[in-house]
């Protein structure tokens, strides 16, 4: 168990609060606090994709985010969990996100006011997205679009095609709620929210002729292509599909019952293993009625052509 030595102070700052806000990632009331600057980027950055009306909620999430000096320590940011709680550390940065008092704090040096993406994308998101997967927001192992007023989600370990996937659902003109990560709320009812963002595909895999960003995800270097915009009423779909992702020679879907859905789902990749409780009951909910298995061809875009052509047959196993 953390020792209360290991927890990051989150108590009163040691520089005046300079603004505070309330948010809502994933529909979860946030309070936000910033000390020691009140630059408009540093709540950009906060404000992006966590925005939207909190709902009436018994839970209520609180981050404070604290600027500091620079430092001369150079170096990865390193994450880690202990038991519950996350850790931020390195290249200046320290921070903890305890989900069971559901608090969190960072101090970051002044340099990343420049760099708001980075402070998003690298020391913000996780810490949030540390507290809502425990405060019912499960994160499940796929990418999802909308079609229909249904969200579908396409499962499958890493290496499976799902940022692929979700680059061709995207041109084909349907809302991408997720590349990788899909959050599944269960109660009072099911609802499953996006994370919207880039996909990160390698390069080979990438659109030609233009230049991304490049991020490292899962130790490999990869390119941030952007998606197109995503509204706010695309943020989260309470109809949803689960269809389980195996490569083949052609396109298919065939249906799975619970159980072998479950059974396909049980092995977890790192960092789901985390919150194996939470992602198992996710699974759960999304397979009561049964799921499917998309067999893929060498061609993102025409899975996702049948998968448009059949949306009545995957209704059969929606769960809402």
């Amino acid at each position: 168990m953390a020792s209360a030595a290991t927890r990051f102070d989150t108590g009163a700052p040691s520089r005046p609060l300079t603004a505070s806000l309330t948010l809502a990632p994933l529909g979860v009331p946030l309070d936000v606090e910033f000390v020691g600057s009140d630059e408009a980027e540093m709540l950009a950055a906060a404000r992006l994709r966590w925005e939207g009306a909190p709902p009436c909620s018994a839970t209520r999430l609180y981050l404070r985010i604290e600027v500091c000096d620079d430092s001369e320590e150079a170096g990865p940011i390193r994450i880690t969990v202990d038991d519950a709680l996350m850790h931020v550390r390195g290249s200046g940065v320290e921070g903890s996100a305890d989900p069971v008092t559901g608090r969190a704090a960072c101090r970051v040096p002044s340099r990343y006011l420049a760099s708001p993406d980075l402070l998003r994308s690298e020391i913000l998101d996780p810490l949030v997205l540390h507290l809502l997967n425990r405060n019912d927001r499960a994160p499940v192992h796929a990418s999802c679009f909308l079609a229909g007023g249904l969200a579908v989600l396409l499962a499958g370990p890493s290496g499976s095609g799902k940022s692929c996937l979700a680059l061709a659902a995207d041109a084909a003109g349907f809302p991408v709620l997720s590349e990788d990560v899909a959050y599944v709320q269960l109660r009072p009812h099911l609802r499953v929210w996006g994370w919207p963002g880039p996909v990160h595909l390698l390069p080979a895999s990438a659109p030609l002729g233009r230049s991304f960003p490049t991020r490292v995800r899962n130790g490999k270097s990869k390119l941030a292509v952007p998606l197109g915009a995503v509204g706010p009423a695309a943020l989260s779909q309470a109809r949803a599909v689960f269809c389980v992702l195996k490569r083949g020679d052609a396109v298919s879907l065939e249906p799975l019952l619970p159980e072998a859905a479950m059974q396909r789902l049980a092995r977890l990749e790192p960092g789901f293993d985390t919150v194996a409780r939470e992602v198992r009951a996710a699974h759960g909910a999304l397979t009561r009625n049964g799921a499917w298995q998309l067999t893929l061809s060498a061609d993102p875009a025409e899975a996702i052509r049948f998968v448009a052509a059949n949306l009545a047959r995957l209704c059969d196993a929606a769960v809402r």
